[in-house]
């Protein structure tokens, strides 16, 4: 998942602390937790309980995935979007890197495109390329060809378009 979940779960972590707010109090030491790289620790203190609403969940999801619980992680997410619609697009992605660590690549590849479809999302690209090798991972070859066929096109000069040029013809193969 790499550097970019990381800097957007900063992100959701420091939006979920205001200052002075009645949720910072029970969030406080679970967000430090998870900023200081402790993912261990903020799924333990979240445990089975709604802390601070969807916002934690969404925490405990990201943490979830960091220790590779997938199905914690899952939980975490199950209804999020109604709570949190202006995250829709994060919530899509979390649960198909979920699927994809559980091997559900099918599921996988679907979440990804939910994710993908939200107009300006920052993680449109990310989603594009998970959804490609959830694809070709199902072995949808077709399927997985035509998606990196349409990040290339769709982004003349993608910073990483030799490697999807390469994925692109493997899943040709």
């Amino acid at each position: 998942m790499g550097r970019s979940l990381s800097i957007a779960s900063f992100i959701v972590v420091v939006s979920l602390v205001p200052t002075g707010s009645a949720l910072a109090a029970p969030l406080e030491p679970v967000a430090l937790a998870f900023l200081e790289g402790d993912y261990r620790e903020v799924v333990r203190q979240l445990g089975e309980k709604n802390v601070g609403g969807g916002e934690a969940m969404l925490l405990k999801a990201a943490a979830s995935l960091k220790v590779q619980e997938f199905k914690k992680a899952l939980h975490a997410l199950r209804g999020l979007e109604s709570r949190l619609a202006h995250l829709t697009d994060l919530i899509h992605f979390l649960r198909g890197e979920a699927y994809f660590g559980q091997k559900k690549y099918r599921q996988a590849a679907k979440s990804f495109r939910l994710s993908s479809r939200v107009l300006g999302s920052a993680w449109n690209d990310r989603a594009d390329r998970r959804r490609a090798q959830a694809l070709a991972k199902a072995k949808r070859f077709a399927a997985a060809a035509a998606a990196y066929q349409q990040i290339l096109q769709g982004y003349p000069g993608h910073p990483q378009q030799a490697d999807l040029r390469l994925a692109w013809g493997q899943s040709l193969l």
